[in-house]
């Protein structure tokens, strides 16, 4: 809840005369606070139980220069008391302001949790400050059940919805049995711990789910709520309110999808134009929602869904966007010079300043933008962030915001609490901007954002015979040799592997006197050969015939500077090329020959067959040719593609003319998507035929 004056003080007195009290001033409320402090305004925080230390250092949300005027600390400057709590805090706190000479201009809740909130209620009344909601709606209208009563009765579709705390209530037992699944099953009250939202596909999960909140709000007095789960695009709206005057601050989408076995994970959130669809209906429905609920005075954080039948409220916040504000600088240039934060000292301290504030954020924007909420696809304890240094580099960077540092330990990411962090993208040009969020999804994908502890363990699956009874050994050299001191990792040495298992042990083999040749390392190749080097051994790029200069530069950046011992290239004869081979590596000796990329799979295959190394052969000739792997899966048994080929028209031109369209016309020997084509008619399709022959594909290949 949100309170200031309604007496002329704060259009009267000089900013270092008035005072700005926040009951637990953490995450953006924390940056409200900054804000006002700049301006010349007194802010004292008073902090209740909720809150640890840690919480109560400005640095932790990017205010590490604000200072309070004063700070009052429950469990040390006062004890909560039955009746008598809102008194002594108000005699401290009018005592503090009486003895810096300040007027008391506003108080508000930060965190917007009930033990806050009640407090900054009760001090507000206790002060004769106007209330954020009427009186008649001080029923508590931060309760989520309460919420959707209160639209209801001013004639606005609320989600359908039952709470309370058995199974056995009729009302839930009914709603459990008749409404269509998925269904949401959460908390009434926001901020008790372990009160996770959930979305139950089934009556069961709804069952599990209600026992487990129920057992998490056994001693709070909240109760179980199940609503039906709404369809459509999920947007936020944050407002500012002055004397019942309701200004949106800005307007942001959720781009949520599927990742490590959930569903609807939150991806980031995109600004909205105010004259966007979807913005355009919600805007004025949250007014309608705020107006329902009483909504005078401060910001507030509403999430809505809008449906194919319009928006529906989710839940509204009587508080600031959450987020730890991360998202302020962004919108600031998005519209100008103003965000959420800066509005609502305006509203609080300066009303005059509101009443210039357009009533939604004109468009269109001064730039392109969005957070990224960052998505583990690995976990482990951290021993490295390669990717952040990566991340702050691309040219769209405004900011990194995260716990995560040497030492803590990553999950999967199936929740905004399991996310590592928030990055704040920002650029003028829509299309750089949309190059660095790939490039950032990518280093999410191929687990490049961190580096983990790693231990030594078998690399097999177990079998029956490795927990049968330990074999009578036989006497070997090896029994007699000296302890081994060094770590092996993947031994081709059949010794370690007379077991039939490849394992991480100790051996006597020093691997940094044996050496990799990787065929083409570009793109994720030269995550592969860092990976090698950094398992003690040497690599040696072999570049294949033809192998342009450009791609050999293809490097991510999270691979850094490439280093190898040795450079060579491909010739004419494979026999000269593996003679090559050898001279490169001197002394050292050539353990296993891979592929860096597509371009040099034939290559690599035949110079591991040759070199009697471990390898796929060449008993498939062109194992590339997507061709020939279509014609390899149906004399499998399995289902192919139709398909024809050929390098001239007349070869193709019977199939082209038979099948249905659209068809997929590409090189056979290609790689990604170089010189793929979706062509729509038999024209299209001899254009990109023809063209495929007079440009020199990345790969090379044939159509």
């Amino acid at each position: 809840m949100h309170y200031v004056t309604d007496k002329p003080v704060e259009a009267t007195l000089p900013p270092h005369l008035t005072l700005l009290l926040i009951v637990d001033p953490v995450s953006t409320s924390c940056r409200i606070a900054q804000e006002a402090a700049k301006r010349g305004h007194r802010v004292g925080a008073i902090w209740t139980s909720t809150t640890d230390e840690e919480e109560r250092d400005p640095a932790r949300y990017g205010c590490a220069s604000l200072r309070y005027k004063f700070e009052l600390i429950e469990g040390r400057d006062w004890t909560a008391t039955n009746g008598e709590e809102i008194a002594v805090v108000h005699s401290i706190v009018n005592e503090a302001a009486r003895s810096f000479s300040l007027t008391i201009a506003g108080c508000i809740t930060g965190s917007g949790l009930p033990r806050s909130s009640q407090l900054a209620d009760g001090l507000a009344k206790e002060m004769g400050l106007s209330p954020c909601t009427t009186p008649t709606t001080m029923i508590d209208v931060r309760n989520k059940f309460t919420q959707q009563t209160l639209l209801e009765t001013a004639g606005l579709k609320p989600i359908k919805q039952v709470c309370g705390t058995s199974l056995e209530d009729e009302a839930i037992a009914n709603f459990l049995d008749g409404e269509k699944y998925p269904l949401v099953v959460k908390l009434d009250q926001i901020g008790i711990q372990g009160g996770k939202i959930q979305l139950c596909h089934t009556k069961q999960e709804a069952i599990d789910h209600f026992q487990y909140l129920s057992q998490v709000a056994a001693s709070t007095g909240a109760q179980i709520l199940c609503q039906e789960f709404l369809r459509g695009v999920e947007v936020m709206v944050d407002s500012v309110s002055h004397k019942s005057k309701h200004k949106v601050s800005m307007v942001w989408r959720y781009d949520k999808g599927s990742v490590n076995g959930e569903r609807h994970v939150n991806f980031g959130m995109i600004p909205m134009e105010s004259e966007a669809h979807e913005a355009a209906l919600a805007i004025p429905y949250v007014r309608q929602c705020l107006n329902a609920m009483g909504m005078k005075n401060g910001p507030s954080h509403a999430k809505c869904i809008v449906t194919v039948d319009g928006p529906v409220l989710v839940e509204l916040n009587f508080r600031a966007h959450g987020g730890d504000g991360s998202w302020c600088h962004l919108a600031r240039a998005l519209t100008g010079g103003y965000s959420q934060v800066e509005a609502s000292v305006d509203a609080l301290l300066d009303p005059a300043a509101f009443e210039q504030l357009p009533d939604a954020p004109l468009g269109p924007f001064n730039a392109h933008g969005l957070q990224v909420y960052l998505v583990s696809h690995s976990a482990g304890e951290v021993t490295s962030m390669p990717g952040f240094q990566v991340m702050k580099h691309l040219p769209s960077f405004v900011s990194l915001s995260t716990d995560v540092a040497v030492g803590s330990t990553v999950e999967y990411t199936t929740s905004l609490s399991t996310s590592p962090g928030v990055c704040v993208l920002m650029n003028k040009d829509e299309t750089k901007l949309n190059k660095d969020l790939e490039t950032l999804r990518y280093l999410e994908e191929i687990n490049a954002i961190f580096e983990y502890k790693t231990k030594v363990e078998s690399l097999a699956r177990p079998t029956a015979a490795s927990y049968s009874k330990q074999q009578k050994r036989t006497g070997s050299r090896m029994d007699d040799m000296e302890k081994p001191s060094l770590v092996r990792i993947y031994s081709n040495d059949p010794k370690l592997t007379r077991q039939g298992m490849l394992m991480k042990r100790m051996t006597t083999i020093d691997a940094s006197k044996e050496v990799v040749v990787v065929v083409d390392p570009y793109s994720t190749g030269c995550l592969v050969v860092n990976e090698i080097r950094n398992r003690g051994y040497q690599v040696i790029a072999c570049w294949t015939l033809g192998f342009s200069e450009e791609m050999k530069t293809h490097t991510p950046g999270a691979a850094g500077e490439m280093k190898y011992f040795a450079e060579i290239d491909e010739q004419e004869d494979l026999a000269d090329t593996v003679k090559v081979i050898y001279q490169a590596a001197g002394t050292l000796r050539v353990v296993a020959c891979i592929a860096g990329g597509e371009a040099g799979v034939d290559c690599a295959d035949a110079v591991s067959e040759r070199m009697n190394l471990r390898t796929n052969g060449t008993h498939v000739a062109n194992r590339r040719d997507k061709k020939i792997q279509q014609e390899l899966i149906r004399d499998a048994g399995m289902r192919s593609v139709r398909q024809s080929a050929g390098s001239k028209w007349e070869t193709v031109v019977e199939f082209l003319q038979s099948e249905q369209y659209p068809v997929v016309l590409k090189p056979t020997d290609s790689a990604g998507s170089d010189g793929v084509k979706l062509c729509h008619n038999i024209k299209e399709a001899k254009e990109h035929f023809h063209h495929l022959f007079e440009v020199e594909a990345v790969n090379g290949g044939y159509n």
